[in-house]
């Protein structure tokens, strides 16, 4: 199951009466569905209306829980096949990344997932050279003026070392940057040793010192601009050949460790065979392994099984509604 409702106040109450009895609809199909787990589930789609809610069962095992999404998702699915997809938009979009508000003597982190954004205090250094500058009393001489200007530099190269470390530390990968214009032309210099490859620089807030909830709005613009990125990103690999596609040749780059992403469709066709014995895949149509001969076969789902040797490969997993090709992956070298 998965939903995202836009709406709010009765509107949204009726809207979730009205999934819930569709869900509910939709339940009723599969027998195995325990009641209490099932009651607990719809409990939590009415606590938390505006995330991502996913409900798995493989045998006698139960998995269920939520995800702060910030996509647009308003869907209700069942079936006994996992489909891949929605978890895999939900889970794009609930990467972590940090929001960095700059001003010219003083800084603050926030750390953000999906829709909800934290403020890290303390996290970085504040210089208060903005002091020293409104100080009109006497004539700067060039010993000041070249005190000063170090201190500047050193405040950046703290505030760069830091927020990198921060980076590090969450192991997050996308950084959105807020300042005045006439300040973004030094920040991005400063910031560019950190080598990450979305760093976007959104509007200034009315004010330095807005709440969390005023900064997750002024940035969501900015998030909607990575993504944009990104496919812009995979379109230019893929038309420069820095990729193979076909399953066959996706599996064995997966399995060699040559691929740096895998990209998928939705239509990916039938099933595939994996082996108990060596672990290898192959076509659906085979009852002896292809590689060691063993008998011991079970249907895999394709996008299941490649999403797990991605991941396995330390490759990222991307879903895409279009493309001409049904799997594709890019090459590292």
């Amino acid at each position: 199951f998965s939903q995202k409702l836009g709406a709010t106040g009765n509107s949204q109450r009726l809207e979730i009466e009205l999934f819930l009895k569709k869900m509910n609809e939709s339940a009723s199909k599969f027998p195995w569905l325990s009641s209490s787990s099932f009651v607990s589930f719809s409990q939590a789609i009415q606590d938390h209306p505006g995330a991502f809610h996913y409900f798995l069962r493989a045998g006698t095992e139960t998995l269920s829980g939520t995800l702060p999404v910030s996509l647009d998702i308003s869907q209700i699915q069942t079936g006994y096949r996992l489909d891949l997809f929605p978890l895999l938009h939900a889970l794009e979009s609930c990467k972590p990344f940090l929001v960095l508000l700059l001003e010219s003597d003083k800084a603050r982190l926030f750390v953000g997932q999906g829709d909800a954004l934290k403020e890290l205090r303390e996290a970085l250094p504040n210089s208060d050279l903005k002091v020293h500058a409104d100080d009109s009393r006497v004539g700067w001489s060039h010993h000041i003026q070249g005190n000063i200007a170090h201190r500047s530099e050193a405040y950046w190269r703290e505030l760069e070392r830091q927020t990198a470390e921060w980076l590090n530390r969450l192991h997050i990968g996308d950084i959105v940057i807020g300042c005045r214009k006439e300040l973004w032309g030094h920040a991005s210099r400063e910031f560019a040793s950190l080598d990450k490859e979305y760093i976007v620089a959104f509007s200034p807030l009315q004010s330095f010192e807005a709440s969390e909830h005023e900064v997750m709005s002024a940035v969501e613009q900015s998030l909607k601009q990575m993504r944009v990125a990104r496919s812009s990103t995979l379109e230019t690999e893929q038309s420069h050949g820095r990729s193979v596609t076909g399953m066959a040749s996706v599996l064995a780059a997966l399995e060699n460790g040559e691929a740096s992403a895998l990209i998928m469709t939705h239509d990916m066709g039938g099933d595939l065979m994996e082996c108990d014995g060596c672990g290898r895949s192959q076509p659906a149509d085979r009852k002896i392994c292809m590689f060691c001969d063993g008998t011991g076969l079970h249907r895999v789902l394709p996008e299941a099984l490649l999403a797990t040797r991605a991941l396995l490969s330390d490759a990222k997993v991307w879903a895409q509604q279009e493309t001409t090709q049904p799997v594709r992956a890019l090459l590292r070298y």
